[in-house]
């Protein structure tokens, strides 16, 4: 393979890394948007603003009542994807559902009767404390499970005032691990991405819906001897030539419509040479499908245009 293919080939990885990117952002919208269903779910059962759920069931719709229907409830408890948890007022442990058992890994008979703290990593008690004061509270912590293994949860703390107990709570515990690991790929996505990046033998350059420069890297700074407080936030045209003008606006008319594609443009340097490029385009759209940015990935092809 020739020098010259390599090159138009490189940008697809930077393409490939910012799919992904996209498509681990969407994950944790997903589960960041079941775990609010589930809060209001929560809310609305703890409130009395809901009285009866509905499930497809395969011969129909069921309906499950909630007012007078204890076995019922029970069973919604027991099977919910949150774990569930009652506290006395010293944090001792007075009930808790089968996947709070499940997150901490160990038998009910363990937990049941154990105090809450010992399944609390100790860097998040004074965090704990402070949200059962406030009596109606959520968070995030970590919890402990079996073998010291660390899990971090979010809990939406609601306080329980009963004749036996003045000071008692109910915490629905949302395990956050898949959650966690998806913004975790998603940092070390985003790290990988910049220091590909910042080290390319490309420039990137990356302009918003007016053409405003938003982004660019450290060799296309170089290339057109400018600084990066010189282009960012400027519109691109300052850095273009005047014949070239009318080629970059048919290109992102075509990136509002999703046609990506490579063409030849010729830039003024900063001190007022010409500087040929390959750039190649891709569009960015958000979830809705709006149009938001162009990434562009530029080739110095200068030596060979003097060559032509």
């Amino acid at each position: 393979m020739s020098s010259k293919e390599k090159k138009v080939q490189e940008p697809i990885q930077y393409m490939t890394i910012l799919d992904e990117n996209h498509a681990l952002k969407d994950q944790v919208q997903n589960l960041r948007a079941r775990l609010e269903e589930g809060e209001e779910l929560k809310r609305a059962i703890s409130e009395g603003d809901q009285d009866a759920l509905e499930f497809p069931g395969p011969e129909g719709d069921l309906i499950f009542t909630l007012n007078s229907a204890d076995h019922a409830y029970r069973t919604l408890i027991e099977t919910m994807n949150e774990g569930i948890v009652t506290l006395a007022f010293d944090g001792t442990i007075l009930y808790c559902n089968l996947h709070f058992t499940e997150l901490l890994r160990m038998p009910p008979q363990t937990i049941v009767g154990s105090s809450i703290y010992l399944f609390i990593a100790p860097e998040n008690e004074i965090i704990f404390k402070a949200l059962l004061e406030k009596g109606r509270e959520k968070g995030e912590i970590n919890l402990l499970a079996e073998g010291g293994l660390s899990v971090p949860v979010y809990l939406s703390i609601s306080s329980l005032r009963t004749k036996e107990s003045q000071n008692a709570w109910c915490i629905v515990v949302t395990d956050m691990t898949a959650i966690k690991k998806s913004e975790e790929q998603i940092v070390r996505s985003e790290e990988k991405y910049r220091n590909i990046v910042e080290t390319a033998n490309e420039g990137i350059l990356i302009i918003n819906d007016e053409a405003v420069v938003t982004y660019a890297n450290k060799k296309l700074t170089d290339m057109l001897g400018y600084s990066l407080e010189e282009g960012i936030g400027k519109p691109i045209w300052g850095f273009i030539s005047e014949e070239g003008k009318y080629i970059v606006k048919v290109n992102i008319e075509k990136g509002r419509q999703g046609i990506n594609g490579s063409y030849e443009l010729k830039l003024i340097s900063k001190d007022g040479s010409p500087l040929w490029t390959l750039i190649s385009t891709k569009a960015l759209f958000d979830k809705d499908g709006k149009f938001l940015d162009s990434l562009n990935i530029l080739t110095d092809i200068n030596e060979r245009k003097k060559t032509e």
